[in-house]
Formats: structure tokens, C-alpha cells, sequence
């Protein structure tokens, strides 16, 4: 992969996870509180989803924003599958942890949007991973 497409992934990556960042944090879960029985407010579940996604997407924004095109392949190799894990932890965090279970509340719309970007990072990682070094890719395999 040539220097200027490897940027250009790496902006795109860096992007699709700053902006899942912040659309976690700023629309975030539903904003009414849970009455328990002692009568205290506690936020819905879907609050803490979204504050794990946001932390687990800064992380990945890292990542991609780390993977400068002066370094190996196998770093390269790495840090495309640390950005492929944040996708997928990210996702997996918020399917964990929960959000409500009606359809017309805030947070199944700003799962929507973290979802997409998330998929789309994850694409972009993906091809990370497979362009990383196309020198050894075309090199032949072992046969039996």
C-alpha cells in the first residue's frame, strides 16, 4: 500500500472512531434516571453502554492515529488488528451491557449511528490488515 492510500486509511480510521466518540458521549444513552426503592436516580443502563463505547472508540482512535507510515509492517500488521478489536469490543460492550428495549427511545438511534461508524472503521481496519505489506502477501506459500 502505497504512503498516500496508507494515510488516507489511517484518517478515515482515526475519524470513524473520533466521531463514534463523540456521538457516544454527546447523545449518549437516554437521559431519564431509575427510581430505585430507596428513592435515589440512577441512570438507565444504556448511559453506561455508551460511556464504555466512547472510552473503548478513544482507544481505537489512538491506534489508528498511531499508525504512522514510517513504521514495519508488522507494527502496521498490529495496530490494524488493535483498531479491528476495538471495532468489535466496542460493539460487543454495548450489546453486553444493554440498551432499552423500546425502539422510540434516544439510545437505539445513537446505537444506529456508533453501529455504522463502527462498521465502517472496522472496514477500514480490514483493509489495513490486508494491504499492510503486499510484498510478503505475494510471496509463495508453503506446499504439503
Amino acid at each position: 500500500m502505497s504512503k498516500k492510500s496508507w494515510t488516507i486509511t489511517l484518517a478515515l480510521a482515526t475519524a470513524f472512531f473520533g466521531v463514534a466518540t463523540l456521538v457516544s458521549f454527546v447523545m449518549g444513552g437516554c437521559s431519564t434516571c431509575i427510581e430505585t426503592t430507596s428513592g435515589a436516580c440512577v441512570p438507565m443502563h444504556c448511559h453506561y453502554a455508551f460511556i464504555a463505547s466512547g472510552f473503548i472508540c478513544i482507544a481505537g482512535a489512538v491506534a489508528s492515529a498511531v499508525n504512522l507510515p514510517g513504521f514495519g509492517a508488522s507494527a502496521h500488521r498490529a495496530l490494524a488488528a488493535v483498531e479491528l478489536s476495538c471495532a468489535a469490543l466496542c460493539a460487543g460492550a454495548i450489546g453486553a451491557i444493554g440498551i432499552c428495549s423500546s425502539a422510540s427511545m434516544h439510545c437505539h438511534q445513537t446505537l444506529h449511528v456508533v453501529l455504522s461508524l463502527l462498521a465502517a472503521a472496522a472496514v477500514v481496519a480490514v483493509v489495513q490488515l490486508a494491504k499492510a505489506n503486499p510484498k510478503d502477501a505475494a510471496k509463495p506459500k508453503m506446499r504439503l
